[in-house]
């Protein structure tokens, strides 16, 4: 994987000066689907923000109830995830202001990468501090198997790389119609992300399944967890 990202890398150097789309190119290129196109880019923006408003309330509600009983980790991880989700959405809203206010009417900042390229980075630091929270649960599960916290570590480092790689290349591309060539970053980072949390969700899973206690009480609520899980 490390070698694949050097190789995109070196091949993303060695093409760098292929000039970006002009205005009227990229208004030409809009022009068939543009008003589908802007629409689902600004239908994001409203989708994100009544996420964020329900995630918020969770927030609180965890804070209200919750808080004072976990563990310091459990707060840390809390409080790390919900950081950083609130950063995507105003970096979000930061980035549909200054496609659709500052630059209203223009289309060439559409084809911009420099700061489209941040959201796999964001997406990944997000994903891999819960991905780390559910890795050791997943591992705790298992019988404290060593090799299964291993792999995943591995996942959620190369899942990082690979975002890094990604902002690397993209935002020293001229336009998003080189996008082709940050492929194999991406398909090493979604294919990461995708594995460990596949490998999670049945860890926990077969885990909780193999709970059995004899007591009712208790036997529900891990069914109950597999459900949720699942």
């Amino acid at each position: 994987m490390l070698t694949a990202l050097v190789d995109a890398l070196a091949l993303a150097r060695r093409d760098t000066d292929t000039a970006a789309p002009t205005e009227a190119e990229a208004a030409a290129l809009f022009a068939p689907t543009k008003h589908f196109s802007l629409a689902c880019m600004y239908a994001q923006l409203v989708i994100d923000l009544y996420l964020c408003g329900v995630f918020s309330m969770m927030v609180a509600n965890y804070v209200s109830h919750q808080w004072k009983r976990d563990a310091l980790s459990t707060k840390a991880v809390v409080l790390g995830a919900a950081a950083m989700c609130f950063i995507c959405s105003a970096y979000l809203t930061w980035f549909i202001s200054y496609l659709f206010v500052d630059n209203f009417g223009l289309y060439a900042e559409f084809l911009e990468t420099k700061y489209l390229s941040w959201f796999p980075l964001l997406d990944s630091i997000t994903s891999g501090i819960i991905q780390s929270f559910f890795s050791y649960r997943a591992y705790r599960l298992m019988g404290r198997k060593i090799y299964i916290l291993i792999i995943l570590i591995i996942l959620i480092f190369t899942s990082f790389a690979s975002t890094v790689a990604v902002k690397i290349i993209f935002a020293g591309l001229s336009s998003e119609l080189e996008a082709s060539k940050v492929a194999i970053p991406e398909l090493i980072w979604l294919s990461s992300i995708m594995s460990a949390d596949i490998i999670i969700t049945i860890s926990i899973l077969w885990g909780l399944f193999r709970t059995k206690t004899g007591w009712a009480h208790t036997d529900k609520a891990c069914r109950s967890r597999q459900r949720q899980t699942k």
